[in-house]
């Protein structure tokens, strides 16, 4: 995605993780790294056209981690939680956050025999 992208802004909690990223992205001047909490560090560069994130915070807070990254969205902006396990649907208050959301368009894709991901676009104003 970095040698193809105009410009990433990618966001690790974890200093020794972020400073494996900082080694991998050596050189890729569209890449932005920032070591700290996403919910702090990325409304003051919104909106964004692509939002990726891991299911783990989401899971735990859907509502409000659901809230703030579709805030985060330009309209016609996508985003893509991945880490779920399919055939969980039922009774799943994260991905019925996503997938009833008002001003998403969402599916839910297998991504592997064992994995699947949220994939959603904002909808215009």
């Amino acid at each position: 995605m970095a040698k193809t992208a105009r410009a990433i802004v990618t966001v690790e909690i974890d200093e020794s993780r972020a400073e494996i990223a900082r080694a991998r992205l050596e050189g890729l001047a569209n890449v932005e790294l920032l070591v700290g909490d996403w919910r702090a560090e990325l409304p003051p560069r919104a909106p964004f056209e692509l939002l990726f994130l891991d299911s783990g915070g989401f899971k735990q807070a859907p509502f409000d981690v659901g809230s703030l990254a579709i805030g985060l969205l330009g309209p016609g902006g996508m985003l893509v939680i991945d880490d779920l396990t399919p055939g969980h649907a039922e009774h799943d208050p994260a991905r019925e956050f996503l997938l009833r959301h008002p001003r998403l368009v969402a599916a839910e894709v297998l991504t592997t025999p064992s994995t699947a991901a949220i994939v959603a676009t904002r909808r215009a104003p």
